[in-house]
């Protein structure tokens, strides 16, 4: 009982650690969720039917808008 401290810390050390890496382990293996199905073509909003009051999104979205009209001009329209 008159062993060294830092012996003594290992003795807790290092099955404390086996516990956690088992616990980290089942989690990792065993998720708690199941993912949810993907959303049907009903239930995804259309971008453009979502009122917004960010201005950095706003912007973002004309910007894109400007970038498929510049493109179907050029006559380089992808399909959607």
């Amino acid at each position: 009982m008159a062993g060294h401290v830092p012996a003594w810390a290992y003795v807790v050390e290092w099955p404390l650690f086996a516990v956690v890496g088992t616990a980290m382990w089942w989690r990792l293996v065993h998720p708690r969720q199941q993912p949810s199905p993907p959303p049907t073509a009903g239930q995804i909003p259309d971008p453009g039917d979502t009122p917004t009051d960010d201005p950095d999104l706003l912007e973002w979205r004309q910007y894109v808008e400007r970038l498929r009209r510049t493109d179907e001009q050029a006559g380089d329209s992808h399909p959607d």
